[in-house]
């Protein structure tokens, strides 16, 4: 009798996507709840692990493909080689984007608006994880002091975004989050697309209570979709 076994290799890139969702509903569920003069915890947590969702995805699709176990055939060139001797110096955007040609010869942004909304959530996640200080400033006019000017830590500068992020932290609402969701799923799709070909259940939400796996694109079917033309 022979034993056949099967191994099964997942990463916390699941997990991420699983804090992403329920922290974007949470994040609508205490909406009405919130204090204007605190962070909403919720959105930015949806926020982080949709950028760690994306950078841990590529690292997925990485160790994977060292190992034999992309259902891809990968070819041996100098670009493939080069991949693997300076993967840890690479940012997340050339990862990606080196993954993508060296395994597949495409793109994996197949237009400046998709690199674009990548940078957007990027630079987001970027100023809440490396903040500015924040502060008003007071002006006095005669004897009348106003506080005016509030200092954006995180404004998306030197560029033209397309996601309209709110500008400071203590703005950022459940409509952010929605947006930098929206990006995470499109991202996985195309992961998904590109490495995989096929349904893949790493890269699902599962909804506990409906005990239902659902894939990013009927995912996607449940959000506002303010950037699906530009992935169609």
């Amino acid at each position: 009798m022979v034993i056949q076994k099967k191994t099964t290799y997942r990463s916390i890139h699941t997990d991420y996507l699983q804090f992403a969702i329920l922290s974007f509903l949470e994040s609508k569920n205490a909406a009405s709840k919130r204090s204007p003069n605190f962070v909403n915890r919720t959105v930015v947590e949806s926020i982080r692990y949709a950028f760690d969702c994306i950078e841990a995805s590529s690292q997925f699709v990485f160790q994977l493909a060292q190992i034999k176990q992309l259902p891809i055939d990968i070819p041996d060139t100098w670009l493939t080689r080069f991949l693997v001797r300076q993967w840890n110096e690479l940012s997340v955007a050339d990862s990606l984007g080196l993954l993508s040609f060296a395994y597949t010869g495409s793109p994996f942004w197949q237009s400046d608006e998709q690199f674009q909304l990548f940078e957007d959530l990027r630079k987001l996640r970027n100023g809440l994880t490396h903040p500015k200080p924040t502060a008003t400033r007071s002006v006095r006019r005669g004897t009348i002091f106003t506080s005016v000017e509030l200092l954006h830590p995180h404004a998306l500068v030197n560029s033209k975004p397309i996601a309209t992020f709110n500008p400071t932290p203590i703005e950022l609402d459940q409509s952010d989050a929605e947006q930098a969701l929206e990006i995470l799923l499109h991202h996985l799709n195309r992961v998904q697309d590109l490495f995989f070909n096929k349904f893949d259940s790493r890269f699902c939400f599962y909804d506990q209570p409906k005990n239902d796996m659902v894939g990013t694109k009927r995912y996607l079917e449940s959000l506002s979709c303010r950037f699906l033309k530009y992935w169609q």
